[in-house]
């Protein structure tokens, strides 16, 4: 077998270098302390919950069937658990009627104090005569505010006295055709990194205030990806 020699060339690779830490410090970045997922596949949200165990080194990257409800998990997940959940962001491209209801539930039937959605700008031009006025409908006078973003994020944090727990992947709240994946975690920093961001988009361009049974359309402006990535401080 013949090998290049690399010596022969006129250029030459330098493999000793540093890191730009300021640029790096700009960047809407997060490196987590590496720990050893356990990997698992499920296609049904209920039976997840009942096994997956919730503690400080909770790392689970999961692979799910087409028919996996991910809304349904986190109900699942809060009910078997028996979760006190102080705060909850969800991020999601699309959901159904059963989604809406289903956070409604979390409130009312588990205690969750209070939960911020994210919503698509996509999803929102679609259902705004329909299931926008569920939720307008079905949240009135809850503790959820519901935002809307030029966003394509799957992440929900659940945050309790004991666990701050990030789920990403794939998967939106509602099931879908294919193959999909997402990771669940107990971590601190990330947990906190994620909801820095989350509820400056909250802040910025809530559209539904349940509580308050008040909506503001106009927040629905200037939301697609470049002026929110100046909102959370992300780099030029």
């Amino acid at each position: 077998m013949d090998y290049y020699d690399f010596d022969e060339t006129d250029f030459k690779f330098d493999f000793d270098f540093d890191i730009d830490t300021d640029n790096l410090n700009k960047t809407r970045i997060h490196i987590p302390k590496w720990k050893r997922p356990t990997a698992i596949k499920y296609s049904n949200a209920q039976k997840l919950a009942r096994d997956i165990q919730l503690n400080a080194a909770t790392n689970y990257f999961v692979i799910v069937s087409g028919n996996f409800i991910f809304g349904d998990f986190i109900e699942a997940l809060v009910e078997r658990h028996r979760l006190k959940v102080t705060e909850m962001y969800i991020s999601t491209l699309g959901m159904s009627d059963n989604n809406v209801d289903s956070i409604k539930n979390l409130l009312l039937d588990f205690g969750v104090e209070k939960i911020n959605l994210i919503i698509s700008h996509y999803f929102f031009g679609v259902e705004r005569h329909n299931l926008i006025k569920y939720m307008i409908e079905e949240y009135a006078g809850l503790n959820i505010g519901v935002a809307v973003a030029g966003s394509h994020t799957k992440i929900c944090l659940i945050k309790t006295p004991e666990l701050t727990l990030v789920m990403d992947g794939s998967a939106n709240l509602s099931s879908s055709a294919n193959l999909e994946n997402f990771s669940l975690r107990n971590d601190a920093e990330l947990y906190k990194f994620n909801a820095d961001w989350m509820r400056t988009v909250m802040e910025n361009y809530t559209v539904i205030k349940g509580r308050e049974q008040t909506t503001d359309f106009k927040n629905n402006n200037d939301n697609r990806t470049t002026k929110i990535w100046e909102k959370i401080g992300g780099d030029d």
